[in-house]
Protein backbone atom coordinates (compact mmCIF):
# COMPACT_ATOMS: atom_id res chain seq x y z
CA UNK A 1 0.00 0.00 0.00
CA UNK A 2 1.27 3.90 -0.81
CA UNK A 3 2.53 5.25 2.45
CA UNK A 4 3.01 8.28 3.85
CA UNK A 5 6.97 9.29 4.05
CA UNK A 6 7.76 11.16 7.28
CA UNK A 7 11.59 13.03 6.45
CA UNK A 8 12.72 14.98 9.55
CA UNK A 9 15.67 15.18 12.10
CA UNK A 10 15.94 12.48 14.45
CA UNK A 11 16.01 15.38 17.46
CA UNK A 12 12.88 16.57 16.31
CA UNK A 13 11.08 12.91 16.62
CA UNK A 14 9.57 13.78 20.40
CA UNK A 15 8.20 17.15 18.69
CA UNK A 16 5.71 15.05 16.47
CA UNK A 17 5.07 12.09 17.60
CA UNK A 18 1.40 12.68 17.97
CA UNK A 19 1.08 13.18 14.53
CA UNK A 20 2.36 9.91 13.69
CA UNK A 21 -0.30 8.86 16.67
CA UNK A 22 -2.87 10.66 15.06
CA UNK A 23 -1.94 9.30 11.41
CA UNK A 24 -2.13 5.84 12.68
CA UNK A 25 -5.44 6.21 14.86
CA UNK A 26 -7.28 7.46 10.85
CA UNK A 27 -5.38 4.17 9.60
CA UNK A 28 -3.42 6.49 7.66
CA UNK A 29 0.26 4.50 7.17
CA UNK A 30 3.30 6.56 7.85
CA UNK A 31 6.73 5.05 6.67
CA UNK A 32 9.85 6.14 9.49
CA UNK A 33 12.92 5.42 9.19
CA UNK A 34 13.77 4.33 13.13
CA UNK A 35 10.27 4.06 15.29
CA UNK A 36 11.59 2.93 18.30
CA UNK A 37 13.31 6.28 19.24
CA UNK A 38 9.64 7.66 19.66
CA UNK A 39 9.50 5.24 22.50
CA UNK A 40 12.55 6.78 24.58
CA UNK A 41 11.84 8.16 28.18
CA UNK A 42 8.12 7.61 27.73
CA UNK A 43 5.67 9.28 30.16
CA UNK A 44 3.50 6.67 32.51
CA UNK A 45 0.67 6.05 30.44
CA UNK A 46 2.02 7.75 27.39
CA UNK A 47 0.70 5.42 24.01
CA UNK A 48 3.98 4.22 22.40
CA UNK A 49 4.60 3.44 18.79
CA UNK A 50 4.54 0.09 17.74
CA UNK A 51 5.84 -1.34 14.31
CA UNK A 52 2.31 -2.60 13.54
CA UNK A 53 0.55 0.84 13.34
CA UNK A 54 3.15 1.96 10.51
CA UNK A 55 3.80 1.13 6.83
CA UNK A 56 7.15 0.54 7.66
CA UNK A 57 10.86 1.49 8.40
CA UNK A 58 14.76 0.72 8.11
CA UNK A 59 15.11 -2.80 8.42
CA UNK A 60 17.94 -4.18 10.58
CA UNK A 61 21.10 -4.93 8.54
CA UNK A 62 20.16 -2.69 5.50
CA UNK A 63 21.78 -0.22 4.15
CA UNK A 64 19.83 2.89 5.65
CA UNK A 65 19.95 5.22 2.07
CA UNK A 66 18.67 2.41 -0.04
CA UNK A 67 16.00 1.80 2.39
CA UNK A 68 15.09 5.28 3.01
CA UNK A 69 15.16 6.08 -1.11
CA UNK A 70 12.89 3.08 -2.15
CA UNK A 71 10.70 3.92 0.30
CA UNK A 72 10.71 8.16 -0.46
CA UNK A 73 10.56 6.67 -4.56
CA UNK A 74 6.98 4.73 -3.30
CA UNK A 75 5.63 7.17 -0.96
CA UNK A 76 2.08 8.91 -2.30
CA UNK A 77 2.50 11.66 0.08
CA UNK A 78 6.00 13.67 1.62
CA UNK A 79 5.72 15.34 4.91
CA UNK A 80 8.70 17.45 5.38
CA UNK A 81 9.11 19.40 8.71
CA UNK A 82 11.45 21.96 8.52
CA UNK A 83 13.14 23.02 11.85
CA UNK A 84 16.27 24.67 13.30
CA UNK A 85 17.69 21.09 13.72
CA UNK A 86 17.74 20.40 9.88
CA UNK A 87 20.77 22.13 8.92
CA UNK A 88 22.57 19.72 11.17
CA UNK A 89 21.61 16.86 8.58
CA UNK A 90 21.35 18.84 5.52
CA UNK A 91 22.88 16.78 3.12
CA UNK A 92 20.44 13.91 3.62
CA UNK A 93 17.46 15.78 4.10
CA UNK A 94 17.96 17.91 1.27
CA UNK A 95 17.99 15.17 -0.49
CA UNK A 96 14.67 14.23 1.01
CA UNK A 97 13.50 17.64 -0.21
CA UNK A 98 14.27 17.39 -4.16
CA UNK A 99 13.35 14.19 -4.46
CA UNK A 100 10.29 15.09 -2.87
CA UNK A 101 9.90 18.19 -4.70
CA UNK A 102 10.21 16.69 -8.36
CA UNK A 103 7.72 13.98 -7.91
CA UNK A 104 5.26 16.28 -6.41
CA UNK A 105 6.17 18.92 -9.47
CA UNK A 106 5.29 15.36 -11.85
CA UNK A 107 2.44 14.78 -10.09
CA UNK A 108 3.83 11.63 -8.72
CA UNK A 109 3.44 12.40 -4.60
CA UNK A 110 2.15 15.46 -2.42
CA UNK A 111 4.74 17.08 -1.12
CA UNK A 112 3.63 18.97 2.50
CA UNK A 113 6.13 20.78 4.09
CA UNK A 114 5.68 21.76 8.08
CA UNK A 115 7.42 24.45 9.97
CA UNK A 116 8.51 22.80 13.55
CA UNK A 117 10.13 25.91 14.45
CA UNK A 118 8.43 29.74 13.05
CA UNK A 119 10.62 30.45 9.96
CA UNK A 120 11.46 34.13 11.49
CA UNK A 121 13.63 31.74 14.03
CA UNK A 122 15.22 29.44 11.17
CA UNK A 123 18.63 30.50 9.71
CA UNK A 124 18.87 32.49 7.08
CA UNK A 125 20.53 29.95 4.51
CA UNK A 126 18.02 27.32 5.34
CA UNK A 127 15.56 29.63 3.94
CA UNK A 128 17.58 30.71 1.20
CA UNK A 129 17.83 27.05 0.05
CA UNK A 130 14.12 26.52 0.20
CA UNK A 131 13.91 29.70 -2.27
CA UNK A 132 17.08 28.67 -4.45
CA UNK A 133 15.31 25.29 -5.08
CA UNK A 134 11.81 26.85 -6.11
CA UNK A 135 9.97 25.50 -3.35
CA UNK A 136 6.66 27.52 -3.48
CA UNK A 137 4.45 25.25 -1.83
CA UNK A 138 2.54 26.70 1.21
CA UNK A 139 3.64 25.27 4.65
CA UNK A 140 1.58 24.54 7.84
CA UNK A 141 3.28 26.61 10.27
CA UNK A 142 2.21 24.41 13.59
CA UNK A 143 5.19 26.62 15.30
CA UNK A 144 2.94 29.54 15.43
CA UNK A 145 -0.43 28.43 15.04
CA UNK A 146 -0.36 25.63 17.38
CA UNK A 147 -3.23 22.49 17.88
CA UNK A 148 -5.56 24.00 15.37
CA UNK A 149 -2.78 23.79 12.94
CA UNK A 150 -1.57 20.78 13.81
CA UNK A 151 -5.05 19.02 13.28
CA UNK A 152 -5.45 20.96 9.85
CA UNK A 153 -2.13 19.37 8.91
CA UNK A 154 -3.82 15.68 10.03
CA UNK A 155 -6.94 16.45 7.73
CA UNK A 156 -4.65 17.60 5.15
CA UNK A 157 -2.27 14.65 4.91
CA UNK A 158 -5.37 11.82 5.17
CA UNK A 159 -7.00 13.65 2.36
CA UNK A 160 -3.87 13.56 0.31
CA UNK A 161 -2.86 9.96 0.95
CA UNK A 162 -6.77 8.60 0.03
CA UNK A 163 -6.51 11.01 -3.16
CA UNK A 164 -3.53 9.14 -4.12
CA UNK A 165 -4.69 5.88 -3.44
CA UNK A 166 -7.73 6.77 -5.18
CA UNK A 167 -5.55 8.06 -8.47
CA UNK A 168 -3.67 5.25 -8.95
CA UNK A 169 -6.23 2.51 -8.12
CA UNK A 170 -8.16 4.41 -10.80
CA UNK A 171 -5.43 4.81 -13.38
CA UNK A 172 -4.24 0.82 -12.82
CA UNK A 173 -7.81 -0.21 -14.06
CA UNK A 174 -5.86 -0.62 -17.31
CA UNK A 175 -3.50 -3.10 -16.02
CA UNK A 176 -6.64 -5.20 -14.50
CA UNK A 177 -8.92 -5.66 -17.19
CA UNK A 178 -9.16 -3.74 -20.74
CA UNK A 179 -11.35 -1.02 -21.16
CA UNK A 180 -13.69 -2.92 -23.13
CA UNK A 181 -13.54 -6.14 -21.28
CA UNK A 182 -15.40 -7.67 -18.61
CA UNK A 183 -13.37 -8.86 -15.93
CA UNK A 184 -12.83 -12.04 -14.76
CA UNK A 185 -14.16 -12.42 -11.52
CA UNK A 186 -13.62 -16.35 -11.27
CA UNK A 187 -9.86 -15.59 -11.88
CA UNK A 188 -10.00 -12.75 -9.12
CA UNK A 189 -11.17 -14.48 -6.59
CA UNK A 190 -8.73 -17.63 -6.99
CA UNK A 191 -5.90 -15.33 -7.03
CA UNK A 192 -3.99 -14.20 -4.37
CA UNK A 193 -4.30 -10.04 -3.68
CA UNK A 194 -3.44 -7.32 -1.90
CA UNK A 195 -6.15 -4.86 -0.72
CA UNK A 196 -4.72 -2.30 -3.28
CA UNK A 197 -5.64 -5.02 -5.55
CA UNK A 198 -8.99 -5.42 -4.29
CA UNK A 199 -9.55 -1.89 -4.43
CA UNK A 200 -8.61 -1.51 -7.97
CA UNK A 201 -11.22 -4.82 -8.72
CA UNK A 202 -13.63 -3.03 -6.61
CA UNK A 203 -13.52 0.15 -9.02
CA UNK A 204 -14.80 -1.74 -11.52
CA UNK A 205 -17.87 -1.84 -9.82
CA UNK A 206 -20.66 0.92 -9.97
CA UNK A 207 -21.52 2.24 -6.47
CA UNK A 208 -25.17 2.38 -6.78
CA UNK A 209 -27.83 1.94 -7.08
CA UNK A 210 -29.59 -0.59 -4.25
CA UNK A 211 -29.30 -4.03 -5.37
CA UNK A 212 -32.15 -6.82 -4.88
CA UNK A 213 -31.44 -8.71 -2.17
CA UNK A 214 -32.56 -11.73 -4.33
CA UNK A 215 -29.25 -11.65 -6.36
CA UNK A 216 -27.42 -12.92 -2.98
CA UNK A 217 -28.02 -16.58 -3.10
CA UNK A 218 -28.83 -18.75 0.10
CA UNK A 219 -25.89 -20.79 -0.31
CA UNK A 220 -23.51 -17.83 -0.78
CA UNK A 221 -24.82 -16.09 2.94
CA UNK A 222 -24.83 -19.59 4.33
CA UNK A 223 -21.09 -20.17 3.50
CA UNK A 224 -20.23 -17.55 4.95
CA UNK A 225 -22.02 -18.03 8.23
CA UNK A 226 -20.54 -21.21 8.15
CA UNK A 227 -16.89 -20.02 7.68
CA UNK A 228 -16.72 -17.42 10.03
CA UNK A 229 -17.69 -17.03 13.92
CA UNK A 230 -17.85 -14.56 16.17
CA UNK A 231 -14.82 -12.85 15.75
CA UNK A 232 -14.09 -12.73 12.27
CA UNK A 233 -17.51 -12.16 10.97
CA UNK A 234 -17.12 -8.09 11.82
CA UNK A 235 -13.44 -8.43 10.52
CA UNK A 236 -14.43 -9.44 7.35
CA UNK A 237 -17.07 -6.30 7.19
CA UNK A 238 -14.51 -4.17 8.66
CA UNK A 239 -12.26 -5.02 5.89
CA UNK A 240 -14.86 -4.67 3.00
CA UNK A 241 -16.00 -1.54 4.40
CA UNK A 242 -12.16 -0.11 4.26
CA UNK A 243 -12.00 -1.55 0.57
CA UNK A 244 -14.96 0.68 -0.11
CA UNK A 245 -14.00 3.43 1.83
CA UNK A 246 -10.31 3.71 0.26
CA UNK A 247 -12.04 3.05 -3.35
CA UNK A 248 -13.94 6.54 -2.52
CA UNK A 249 -10.53 8.56 -1.68
CA UNK A 250 -11.95 10.31 0.65
CA UNK A 251 -13.26 9.32 4.36
CA UNK A 252 -16.74 10.94 4.35
CA UNK A 253 -18.51 12.01 7.70
CA UNK A 254 -21.70 10.47 6.89
CA UNK A 255 -19.69 6.58 6.66
CA UNK A 256 -23.25 5.03 7.00
CA UNK A 257 -24.27 5.96 3.67
CA UNK A 258 -21.44 3.90 2.11
CA UNK A 259 -20.41 1.05 4.39
CA UNK A 260 -21.97 -1.10 6.81
CA UNK A 261 -21.40 -0.36 10.51
CA UNK A 262 -21.43 -1.73 13.40
CA UNK A 263 -24.90 -0.12 14.62
CA UNK A 264 -26.56 -1.69 11.61
CA UNK A 265 -25.66 -5.05 12.70
CA UNK A 266 -26.78 -7.66 15.81
CA UNK A 267 -23.88 -8.43 18.15
CA UNK A 268 -22.44 -11.34 16.40
CA UNK A 269 -22.43 -13.84 19.43
CA UNK A 270 -26.05 -13.80 19.47
CA UNK A 271 -26.04 -15.98 15.97
CA UNK A 272 -23.39 -15.61 13.51
CA UNK A 273 -26.36 -16.86 10.81
CA UNK A 274 -28.64 -13.84 11.70
CA UNK A 275 -25.72 -11.62 11.68
CA UNK A 276 -24.41 -12.19 8.04
CA UNK A 277 -28.23 -12.07 7.07
CA UNK A 278 -28.15 -8.69 8.17
CA UNK A 279 -24.83 -7.93 6.73
CA UNK A 280 -25.91 -8.75 3.04
CA UNK A 281 -29.30 -7.33 3.61
CA UNK A 282 -27.47 -3.57 4.39
CA UNK A 283 -24.85 -4.21 1.84
CA UNK A 284 -27.71 -4.36 -0.81
CA UNK A 285 -28.96 -1.20 0.08
CA UNK A 286 -25.84 0.42 -0.07
CA UNK A 287 -25.27 -0.91 -3.66
CA UNK A 288 -22.87 -3.14 -5.86
CA UNK A 289 -20.02 -1.89 -4.21
CA UNK A 290 -20.40 -2.61 -0.73
CA UNK A 291 -21.79 -6.07 -1.59
CA UNK A 292 -18.74 -6.90 -4.05
CA UNK A 293 -16.15 -5.86 -1.20
CA UNK A 294 -17.75 -8.37 1.24
CA UNK A 295 -16.58 -11.02 -1.31
CA UNK A 296 -13.36 -9.57 -2.32
CA UNK A 297 -12.76 -9.31 1.84
CA UNK A 298 -13.79 -12.66 2.57
CA UNK A 299 -11.48 -15.36 3.81
CA UNK A 300 -10.42 -18.20 1.24
CA UNK A 301 -12.44 -20.94 3.01
CA UNK A 302 -15.38 -19.16 2.81
CA UNK A 303 -15.74 -18.94 -0.53
CA UNK A 304 -14.18 -22.35 -1.51
CA UNK A 305 -17.47 -24.29 -2.02
CA UNK A 306 -19.64 -21.05 -3.37
CA UNK A 307 -16.92 -20.03 -6.19
CA UNK A 308 -19.30 -19.96 -9.11
CA UNK A 309 -21.81 -18.41 -6.74
CA UNK A 310 -19.60 -15.22 -6.06
CA UNK A 311 -18.11 -14.65 -9.28
CA UNK A 312 -21.70 -14.79 -10.86
CA UNK A 313 -22.55 -12.08 -8.18
CA UNK A 314 -19.61 -10.08 -9.11
CA UNK A 315 -20.48 -10.33 -13.07
CA UNK A 316 -23.94 -9.08 -12.17
CA UNK A 317 -22.52 -6.39 -9.84
CA UNK A 318 -20.36 -5.04 -12.17
CA UNK A 319 -23.21 -3.93 -14.96
CA UNK A 320 -25.62 -2.84 -12.55
CA UNK A 321 -27.57 -0.13 -12.92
Amino acid sequence: MSHVFISHRSTDKSRFRQFVLRLADRRVPSWIDNYEQFNVALSPGEARIEAAMLAGGIRKARDWPVEIDVALLNSSVVVLFWSRAWQLDRAALAREHGIALARHRANAATYIPVFLDDPADLPPELLQYRADSGDLVQAFNVARFGQDQWTALVDAVESAWRSRVHFDATNSIANVVAPTDRADWKRILNTARTEDDSVRYLLLVPEGPAVDVLNVSSSLIRAFANGTNATTAPDTVNIASRLVLTALGASPTNRQAYVVTPADLPAPDRGVATYWAQVFTHACLLGPRMLAALLLAAPVNVLRAVHNDAAKLLATLEVWS
